[in-house]
């Protein structure tokens, strides 16, 4: 059982981008990749037919897909009934944070906040019957 390994981390955009151990929380140099300790699932993965032996260096690939957008520049719309949605953010922690919009703001019709997801309500024990 592999308990703990070391890795480098390249991406496609960034080129190098940092070092780590599979025992401590990884933020790479760019601070787009974060990787916890238990985000490895490695007895799992190890237990996988075809798996063994683990050889001693190997790639491992995955695409990011960002929740957020820097910058927007809307594509407009031909049909004025019907309104274009852009998700800037998504999955951001509950707190303070800033949306700046540069250019002419009257093309912004309005913009939608939601909270984060709330946890499901426990019932209380009155409730259960």
């Amino acid at each position: 059982m592999i308990k703990r390994f070391t890795f480098a981390l390249s991406g496609s955009k960034t080129g190098p981008d940092g070092s780590g151990s599979s025992d401590q929380r990884f933020v790479s140099n760019s601070g787009r990749i974060v990787i916890g300790p238990a985000d490895w699932n490695v007895d799992y993965s190890l237990a996988l037919p075809g798996i063994k032996p683990v050889p001693s260096q190997f790639t491992v690939t995955w695409n990011v897909v960002p929740l957020f957008q820097d910058e927007i520049i809307a594509a407009g719309t031909q049909d004025k009934t019907r309104e274009t949605v852009v998700t800037v953010a998504q999955g951001l922690t509950n707190g303070p944070h800033t949306v700046a919009i540069t250019g002419d703001p009257t093309t912004v019709a309005g913009i939608r906040v939601y909270r984060p997801p709330v946890p499901a309500r426990q019932p209380a024990i009155a409730d259960a019957k």
